[in-house]
């Protein structure tokens, strides 16, 4: 199979090929020129270009994007990084929008990875091409990934930051059926096998939190329904790799909670009784809390956190053009109570608080340049 080099010769028959791969020939329009080894797909080249090659990582992108620009060379050094090994693409989802329905583009970029023309959703960093590249070099092979002993298992747990992980011990044949179905749902957390005499299956998510499916181990359609149903703790973290199952749950909202920087994982166990309970009275809402050092501009910026710790209430689908409504509470006593918390989110709910607008992060913006003497 070919990996593709970006031409564009209309009805001219043309051999092209990247480094030591076998020549393609092709017979039609569509790749445009560029002095980058990124395809750039229309309508017209698409399915040709993902039914050529095994690997196609795309990025859907929107020319006034700010983000797609921040990406822009970053995805160029990945797309040197993996060359003759998987191709990376670029499409105009505001020219392609047929295709940006298809694989119901949201928001921008949104990227997918195509493995043998199979689509998986990307939820894999975009800071830095070395994350690319890991990223897709690790969706490169089986999902499923074997571990040799208890220790290792433990390990895995133990660094498997804000993603659930899947777990089976049990004999070869499990792992064939198991290995199926994690291929078929990689998006879903990280998958792990673990030679045992006994079967089980174990789900960790959250914080120290264990599902354990109990039920028929044959029954692929049966697990898979018990890992979508178990994946999201009620109050747990998010981040890049997980944040898309919770934009599925389709809640009216997302209960924020930016704890410290420094210790936000410390403090996340310290309340995560607070939280659990408010998440079993306030079912409408996904309850989280994220990493407020690594994503400080999404905090500051879509959030209002400045202070810490800070509960946040945003209202709506971020997956809808309306934009969502966001209501917060610095939260200065301590310990922190499920009463108070409570009080808070009922005022919300009865239209007895304002939405947040935003001006004081404007001000602190201002304020920060004017003593940096940029204003």
């Amino acid at each position: 199979m070919a990996l593709l080099l970006e031409i564009r010769q209309s009805g001219v028959r043309r051999r092209c090929a990247i480094g030591d791969f076998l020549v393609f020939l092709c017979f039609f329009s569509g790749f445009q020129l560029a002095s980058s080894i990124v395809l750039r797909l229309t309508k017209d080249s698409f399915d040709i270009a993902i039914e050529a090659n095994p690997f196609v990582l795309v990025q859907f992108y929107a020319p006034w994007c700010g983000h797609c620009k921040q990406l822009e060379p970053e995805f160029e050094a990945a797309a040197e990084a993996l060359a003759g090994r998987v191709v990376l693409a670029k499409i105009d989802a505001t020219v392609e929008k047929d295709l940006a329905e298809r694989f119901e583009v949201g928001g921008y970029p949104t990227l997918h990875f195509f493995k043998n023309a199979n689509a998986e959703s990307y939820d894999g960093g975009l800071r830095e091409a070395s994350s690319i590249v890991e990223w897709v070099e690790a969706h490169m092979g089986s999902a499923l990934k074997e571990l040799s002993s208890d220790e290792e298992v433990s390990l895995a747990i133990s660094q498997r930051g804000h993603q659930t992980i899947f777990v089976l011990s049990g004999s070869h044949a499990d792992k064939e059926r198991f290995a199926e179905l994690a291929n078929a749902n990689r998006g879903l957390g990280l998958w792990y096998f673990r030679e045992a005499s006994s079967p089980s299956l174990r789900l960790h998510r959250g914080v120290g939190e264990v599902a354990t499916y109990s039920a028929d181990l044959t029954n692929a359609e049966a697990i898979l329904e018990f890992l979508k149903a178990e994946l999201l703790p009620q109050f747990g973290e998010i981040g890049e790799h997980n944040y898309e199952p919770y934009l599925q749950k389709k809640r009216q909202g997302m209960f924020w909670v930016c704890f410290n920087p420094e210790s936000f994982q410390d403090d996340a166990r310290k309340h995560k009784a607070v939280f659990t309970e408010l998440a079993t009275m306030y079912t409408d809402y996904n309850f989280v809390y994220t990493d407020t050092k690594e994503y400080a501009e999404h905090v500051k910026e879509e959030l209002g956190c400045s202070e810490f710790p800070t509960i946040v209430l945003q209202l709506g689908n971020p997956e809808q053009e309306k934009e969502m409504q966001r209501f917060k509470m610095v939260l200065t006593e301590s310990p922190i109570l499920v009463r108070t918390v409570a009080s808070f989110i009922d005022d919300v709910r009865a239209g007895r608080s304002d939405p947040d607008d935003g001006l004081d992060e404007l001000d602190e913006g201002d304020e920060e340049e004017e003593a940096r003497g940029d204003l």
